[in-house]
């Protein structure tokens, strides 16, 4: 049975700090570098600029729908030849890319969770800005020019999401955490004992396996990793991960630089980077913790999902569309 009360103290206990928001897994760093950030971003613009021009030659869809359909097979594009890339060249796993799909439905849950909490701050401050500043988006142009509601919500509720949430947490911001000029470590969710008293020890690397720890009590804790589930080959302080309720400010760094590319992604669009800016900031912190793509995923696909279905039901029946 659901416990009101229960959930009304994990969240004042987080808001006061005394518990992290999402427990910090530990994993080894990524294994692409600089030059890989600069391969993958040469891909991306070779799609950007290969692919527009295929669909200008479909004159049977007008402008915007041409638009659409180029943003979405450019967000294809773009995701596989980067896993491709990544995966062959730098030789990432699928866990370095954050497709570990074993702990996906706590990753679920807490994306749902995190997205009651974000989604209210951010259309409180679009509802905000928009009365100063009109919104302007390709997507609602053309929903409101040609009624293309399906190819709009591919667009805006799959394939953006899944490649903005990969580029700029996955691949982007997995990269900035390696980088010692920002002051974090390669193995940010590791720390030594000695560095910090809030140090939970991880089961050793060798010998049986353990059942899982499991705290019943919290339903959005981040299980202990098992052997098999440990950092394997360039990581560092492998079994430990620090538990400390507030994170360290140095870390911050690759989660704001990120954020703050993601929110200059849309200039453009009116008054969007300022909201998205604050939403990148949670995002990036659900990335950090979990190091899964799946958490920041569900909540990016649930804000667009709702700001669209209130868009289509609003043409739908006439109402006007800020």
């Amino acid at each position: 049975m659901f416990d009101f009360k229960f959930v009304l103290r994990e969240i004042g206990q987080r808001l006061g700090g005394r518990k992290s928001w999402v427990t910090p897994v530990a994993r080894r760093a990524v294994p692409w570098r600089a030059v890989d950030v600069i391969c993958v971003l040469l891909l991306w613009l070779v799609t950007a600029f290969t692919i527009a021009p295929v669909f200008s030659a479909f004159r049977d869809l007008d402008e915007g729908q041409r638009q659409i359909w180029g943003g979405i097979a450019h967000s294809v594009a773009t995701v596989v030849l980067a896993i491709a890339y990544l995966k062959f060249v730098a030789r990432a796993t699928w866990r370095d890319l954050g497709f570990d799909v074993r702990k996906l439905p706590g990753d679920v849950l807490r994306g749902v969770f995190a997205f009651l909490l974000i989604a209210p701050v951010v259309y409180g401050l679009q509802a905000l800005l928009v009365q100063f500043v009109t919104y302007q988006h390709p997507v609602l142009e053309t929903v409101k020019t040609s009624h293309t509601y399906l190819l709009a919500l591919t667009s805006a509720v799959l394939t953006a999401p899944l490649a903005e949430e990969f580029i700029f947490r996955v691949f982007f911001q997995g990269w900035l955490e390696t980088q010692p000029w920002l002051g974090t470590r390669p193995n940010l969710a590791a720390r030594t004992a000695n560095e910090n008293p809030n140090i939970v020890a991880q089961p050793p690397l060798t010998g049986p396996t353990p059942p899982r720890p499991i705290d019943s009590a919290n339903p959005f804790a981040s299980p202990a990793l098992l052997p098999d589930e440990q950092p394997d080959r360039g990581s560092v302080a492998v079994g430990t991960v620090d538990q400390s309720p507030r994170l360290p400010s140095k870390e911050w760094g690759p989660i704001a630089i990120s954020s703050i590319l993601f929110a200059a992604m849309h200039i453009g669009q009116g008054p969007a980077p300022i909201p998205l800016f604050f939403l990148a900031l949670v995002l990036g912190y659900l990335y950090r913790q979990t190091h899964r793509i799946w958490p920041s995923l569900v909540v990016h696909l649930l804000l667009n999902g709702c700001t669209m279905a209130v868009i289509c039901w609003n043409l739908s029946h006439g109402d006007p569309v800020p």
